[in-house]
């Protein structure tokens, strides 16, 4: 679950805005070096909906 770039950003913020007792995500997932995952993940995800978006904006237009 952890891996998902949102859950590690709400679980900082529960860490941060609530109370530091909480858990903070690098805690959650075992070590600091084990949150690229979830950085990793969403930078893929951003990427691949740039390559996408480049490719399709010239037809986007035509097709709305």
């Amino acid at each position: 679950m952890m891996l998902n770039p949102f859950a590690a950003i709400v679980q900082q913020a529960r860490h941060a805005l609530i109370a530091p007792s909480h858990a903070s995500a690098a805690e959650v997932l075992g070590s600091t070096p084990l949150l690229a995952a979830p950085i990793a993940v969403g930078l893929a995800v951003i990427a691949l909906g740039f390559y996408v978006f480049r490719r399709r904006a010239p037809q986007i237009a035509e097709q709305l």
